[in-house]
């Protein structure tokens, strides 16, 4: 006989676990929304972190929020941070369990047990500092976002002082040196060429999807978009203007999380990014023959997703980035003899390499308008190099001055030379 739904209110069964010197308590609850999350509480015995599971539990029932000032380690603050942030609803549930990585990987692990009132300037500042050096840049100043929020949090349930957040007084971390990508005619030609000819096998003898991963590469080549937005295209979402010319509507994504699976986000990755974008004529055979080769399953595919797994439903963007990954380990020698960086060959690099070839045609702008971004300034930071400013007016006017100036070599017997007198 199968167990009882846990219903909204009930904790059902505990589990306690020593951390240290504390009790903790976890539980799995259903939530308001209906969905199943998991909360824990800690304390000095099993009542203390039980007493502390039922608030953050409460929390997720009534939308009320667990005090800050019952933490007195970051591990305690960090665990009272993930219960807001999810208890707010303002953040995809994918950017929740990527906060919640953060925590586990980079603070846990690390500084689990350190009191809040340590949590200085100089302590945080060598901590990151530690962390950079151990790791890397990009580790280092997702454990800053970390500890900010966190912070901040005490900060607001007096736990800590106003003014007190001791990231303000860190320096910065810089990040690596972006590295910017672009592809020729015939690159692009030997990489498709070469998947093309890839004979690959998996360990149960099914062949990679070639033509897949070539369609991919043409379309983000064609468009600029990121693979998972590509993989996300709908049949509805394709436009045959008069003109001849094909538009996509762009306004979600393939992603995973613990809640729903994998699934089509109808969100892109930033607000207001939301667009329909022309496709280039060199991609738009790719898209007609998509459109021409769909099938309507409904219960396989309900998004209506013109990239299908052997199953019917969404690809998995890890998967095809694996098999590209994979093609260029293959194919390591002709492409880096094609002066083709291989490490840097992923989708994003093709979606980089068509943002350098429109901000170099067009400018950073137009670049930008590609790739969706609201700021230029992103784009020319991380994607395409802003051309060289050409500046012609200012000449015009120093060549009324001056013009003439070297026609013929001053005359030594004229008054206005400065020959010896």
């Amino acid at each position: 006989m199968a167990r009882p739904a846990t219903r909204i209110g009930e904790i059902p069964s505990v589990w306690y676990s020593q951390r240290g010197d504390r009790v903790q308590a976890r539980a799995d609850i259903r939530a308001a929304t209906g969905e199943l999350r998991r909360v824990s509480g800690q304390g000095v015995d099993q009542e203390a972190a039980y007493a502390a599971l039922r608030r953050n539990a409460e929390a997720l029932w009534n939308g009320t929020f667990s005090d800050a000032r019952d933490a007195h380690t970051v591990e305690q603050l960090a665990a009272t941070w993930l219960v807001h942030i999810r208890s707010r609803r303002r953040l995809r549930q994918q950017t929740i369990e990527v906060y919640e990585s953060y925590v586990r990987t980079l603070i846990l692990r690390r500084i689990p047990k350190v009191p809040i009132v340590q949590l200085t300037p100089g302590f945080v500042d060598s901590f990151l500092l530690r962390l950079e050096q151990e790791q890397s840049p990009s580790a280092a100043n997702k454990a800053r976002f970390v500890i900010r929020k966190i912070c901040d949090l005490a900060i607001r349930h007096g736990a800590l002082a106003p003014g007190t957040n001791p990231i303000d007084a860190v320096e910065p971390i810089p990040g690596p040196d972006p590295r910017f990508v672009e592809y020729d005619l015939g690159q692009v030609r030997l990489i498709l060429g070469g998947i093309h000819a890839w004979d690959r096998r998996s360990r149960n003898g099914i062949g990679v999807n070639r033509q897949r991963l070539v369609d991919l590469i043409v379309i983000i080549l064609g468009t600029g978009i990121r693979i998972g937005e590509a993989l996300a295209l709908r049949q509805p979402g394709v436009r045959f203007a008069p003109d001849g010319s094909v538009w996509l509507t762009l306004d979600g994504t393939i992603v995973r999380d613990r809640v729903h699976g994998l699934y089509r986000q109808p969100d892109l990755k930033r607000d207001g990014q939301e667009r329909e974008q022309r496709v280039a004529d060199f991609a738009a055979d790719t898209v007609r023959r998509l459109m021409a080769n769909y099938g309507v399953d409904a219960a396989r595919n309900p998004d209506e997703l013109l990239f299908v797994s052997v199953r019917g439903g969404p690809v998995e963007k890890v998967g095809v980035a694996r098999k590209l990954q994979e093609f260029r380990s293959d194919f390591r020698v002709p492409l880096a003899e094609a002066g083709i960086d291989v490490d840097l060959l992923t989708f994003k690099s093709f979606r980089k390499a068509s943002a350098k070839v429109v901000a170099d045609a067009q400018g950073i702008k137009s670049a930008a308008d590609l790739l969706g971004h609201v700021d230029p300034s992103m784009t020319g930071r991380f994607y395409a190099r802003p051309p060289l400013r050409q500046i012609s007016a200012p000449a015009a006017a120093l060549d009324a001055a001056y013009r003439g100036l070297l026609d013929s070599a001053p005359d030594a017997d004229r008054p206005d030379s400065l020959g010896p007198s």
